[in-house]
């Protein structure tokens, strides 16, 4: 089996919700988001203002341009259900990153590796995993979902 592929630290973190995209995310408001993470993190609130906001914020190394949302997305006013609609929510926006040239071709020369968002401290348990191993590794299985349809 070849090796795990880390979101986070593998091919320039091109398959990191952080890295910058080419083109923006845009959602049903307008609103352009510069990164996945920010266009997840828009999504747990209905209030514009707050999405706007989101959308506004970015730090200025392209690899984590995504950061400051992520940070911001923790105080949002967040819509009711969202926790049972954000695996589609995540799954809908990694289909429109990677239905960008560069991050298509990152992802499909990974070939069959498994790939895994790792969370070094272990916090984040549902998404990514511990370096030991221990979590539910959401956003890796959705990666390998959509490079498995891609080819």
């Amino acid at each position: 089996m070849p090796p795990r592929i880390d979101t986070r630290t593998a091919l320039n973190r091109l398959l990191s919700n952080m890295h910058l995209l080419d083109a923006p995310i845009v959602d049903k408001h307008g609103i352009p988001y510069r990164t996945v993470e920010h266009a997840y993190q828009a999504s747990k609130t209905g209030d514009l203002a707050q999405r706007r906001a989101l959308a506004a914020l970015l730090n200025n190394n392209p690899q984590w341009a995504g950061l400051p949302a992520k940070s911001a997305g923790r105080n949002v006013t967040m819509e009711p259900g969202f926790n049972d609609r954000r695996l589609a929510i995540m799954e809908y926006l990694l289909r429109k990153k990677f239905e960008q040239p560069r991050f298509r071709d990152a992802l499909l020369s990974t070939g069959d590796a498994p790939i895994v968002e790792i969370d070094p401290r272990g916090y984040d348990r549902f998404w990514a995993q511990t370096p030991t191993g221990e979590g539910l590794n959401h956003l890796g299985r959705l990666i390998q979902l959509i490079r498995s349809q891609q080819r």
